[in-house]
């Protein structure tokens, strides 16, 4: 598990890596840990969303020639 997780994601995480060892069928989350997951998936997704935008607005643009005599 990644140590850069928040620590509601690694609690999350934990408890659904406890869950598929006791080969549990469900998995309860308290009102509190179901906010804060929520809150930080959704700025993990504003985040990636933000980074793809910022990756859009570059314009490098890479330009290949190849040159031989016998290339067709």
């Amino acid at each position: 598990m990644p140590k850069s997780l928040t620590p509601s994601l690694n609690k999350f995480c934990e408890k659904v890596r406890v869950m598929n060892q006791t080969q549990s069928k469900s998995l309860s989350l308290t009102p509190v840990e179901a906010r804060n997951i929520e809150s930080d998936i959704m700025e993990l997704l504003l985040l990636v969303t933000d980074l793809q935008a910022k990756l859009l607005e570059r314009s490098d643009t890479i330009q290949i020639e190849v040159a031989s005599p016998g290339f067709k």
